[in-house]
């Protein structure tokens, strides 16, 4: 019996990725089912209905990307999926839009446990992966085809590509050089689709700055360096070009239509520094773009006038309260916005649900638990100087996105793309507390 025992348990080690690359996969594509929307009230159902448009009409039939052109990038995505499934004679796109968002999900999982497998080994890797099986947002995210998943995929995407890119020998220059331009692409396609997708890129060139290992890395790769930097400059002109004749064909109109910058800086000032109807009403209402520009930064100056230093303060505070707080990162709202059907799984998840009591506080203690164990890893980071330590980059990474978000617009679903390297993070707190506990 024991040695039997001893032979299911080296099975299960060995076969471990599988089994969890197939539950994972398997729990997120029948989720986005259970949980699927139509017709939602907000940002997610206007990209869709553009997409849809693109594909089958050719035309947007919406003034929508001439006011947000940070969402062309995703609108392109879905508009090429659309297209390949038209073609396809495939038509419900709402099953298609979602049944690919939780392969991207899923993939996101996987490549997570790759990630952390190929810097950390297999141990903290089962263990990253045991906490994203049942880090159950995820799997309510399936079924909002939005930025929030799509920035989520391209971040680890870009991180795992670097990290193969990265393990070729030197003597492999010409596929060295490949990899690089391949990573290139798909760092400027995660900026288009999500500006935050680059805080990784960031918070990697900070650790090199940190520990003095820069130059070193610059005389050593600037070829590749080089053909990276070359391919995120071919493929703005690229963008460009597709974003001029397909999607913004009318450049008078997206400058009387554009919401400035200012814009998502006026909302971060403003209460929690979530979405503010007046100042958005301000900012993509048709006008001279220079004068939106001013009427917003007075907005800003007059904001700015009525804090003084403790209400400044608390503004602040507020702001990361109600962004690194919530451990559902706002999913129940989400699903709760027209869906399809209300589940069984509605009623554990959604504020109104009957079951609620029962799982409310589950997301809450894993993602509170997170910060707590992420925030011990950071002390004993200070503590011993152990500054090379890799972990490093992750807490740059955390550190960017806070300080992003006390300036910007925010919410809590905004800080889900770096969602799977704060899990990995806090494998450093956790292995801390245990080595102590023996």
């Amino acid at each position: 019996m024991y040695i039997l025992k001893l032979y299911l348990k080296s099975k299960i080690i060995k076969y471990f990725h599988l089994l969890y690359y197939g539950l994972f996969s398997i729990i997120c594509l029948i989720v986005s089912q259970i949980v699927k929307i139509h017709n939602s009230d907000w940002d997610i159902q206007t990209v869709y209905n553009i997409a849809v448009n693109i594909a089958t009409k050719g035309k947007m039939g919406s003034i929508y990307l001439y006011q947000y052109p940070n969402n062309i990038g995703i609108t392109i995505v879905y508009s090429v999926l659309f297209k390949i499934c038209t073609l396809m004679k495939l038509t419900d796109y709402g099953t298609i839009a979602t049944i690919f968002n939780a392969i991207i999900v899923a993939l996101s999982g996987i490549l997570t446990y790759l990630i952390t497998k190929k810097i950390f080994g297999n141990k903290k890797a089962m263990m990253v992966a045991i906490i994203l099986l049942f880090t159950t947002p995820l799997y309510m995210y399936t079924a909002i085809y939005y930025t929030d998943t799509l920035a989520l995929f391209m971040i680890v995407l870009i991180t795992y590509i670097f990290l193969i890119v990265n393990s070729i020998k030197k003597e492999n220059k010409i596929k060295k050089a490949i990899g690089y331009i391949i990573l290139g692409i798909v760092t400027y396609i995660g900026i288009k689709i999500k500006v935050t997708t680059c805080f990784i890129v960031i918070a990697y060139i900070l650790y090199l700055i940190f520990t003095k290992k820069i130059v070193n890395l610059v005389k050593e790769n600037y070829k590749e360096i080089i053909a990276f930097t070359c391919t995120i400059f071919i493929m703005m002109t690229l963008y460009n070009v597709i974003e001029q004749n397909i999607i913004i064909k009318d450049r008078k109109k997206l400058n009387a239509y554009k919401a400035p910058i200012e814009y998502f800086l006026a909302t971060g000032l403003t209460g929690k520094g979530t979405w503010n109807k007046p100042i958005a009403q301000t900012a993509t209402k048709e006008g001279k773009y220079s004068e939106k520009r001013i009427e917003l930064r007075n907005i800003i100056n007059n904001t700015l006038s009525n804090y003084n230093a403790n209400t400044f303060i608390k503004h602040l505070n507020d702001k990361l309260k109600f962004t690194w707080t919530d451990g559902t990162y706002y999913v129940p709202n989400q699903i709760n916005r027209k869906p399809v059907k209300r589940t069984i799984l509605h009623e554990f998840v959604l504020q109104s649900g009957k079951y609620v009591k029962y799982y409310k506080y589950i997301p809450q203690i894993m993602h509170m638990s997170m910060l707590i164990l992420i925030f011990i890893g950071i002390c004993k980071v200070i503590k011993n100087k152990d500054f090379k330590n890799i972990n490093v980059i992750f807490y740059f990474l955390m550190f960017g996105f806070i300080l992003f978000f006390l300036i910007w617009e925010d919410r809590s679903r905004y800080i889900l793309a770096g969602l799977p390297f704060f899990i990995i993070a806090q494998i450093e707190g956790l292995e801390i507390i245990c080595r102590k506990r023996n």
